[in-house]
């Protein structure tokens, strides 16, 4: 997991084609749940990790790691999905406050920073 992007791209193409065995499959959808190469995809991780983690057959070691993963990926989904509805109302509040400060730019008797302008009598 700490391995630079060019050292992921490698462990990718070294195996991702290791279908052989469980513990390669395990090996290329752990792969494929790490960004950073051209293999990333955290969707088909996800949809690969659950089935290993399901079978009766897989080792309980793999079913295990392969269950961790599954809940990482799910937690970081959801911490995704959390900030963009954080940044969607963000962007409503900057839009709404950006209208407002317009509106009193243009209402009568405002100079130009929106301050009241000094009325001589």
């Amino acid at each position: 997991m700490n391995a630079t992007p060019d050292q992921r791209e490698k462990l990718w193409r070294a195996h991702r084609g290791d279908t052989g065995s469980e513990a390669g499959r395990l090996r290329i959808a752990l792969l494929q749940s790490l960004p950073s190469h051209s293999g990333y995809d955290p969707a088909a991780a996800q949809r690969d990790l659950k089935k290993i983690s399901s079978r009766s057959q897989v080792d309980p070691d793999l079913r295990n790691l392969a269950k961790l993963r599954v809940a990482e990926l799910d937690t970081m989904l959801e911490y995704q999905a959390s900030n963009a509805d954080l940044q969607r109302r963000l962007d409503k509040i900057v839009s709404i406050e950006r209208s407002l400060d317009t509106a009193a730019d243009k209402q009568p008797g405002r100079n130009d920073s929106g301050k009241p302008a000094n009325i001589s009598r």
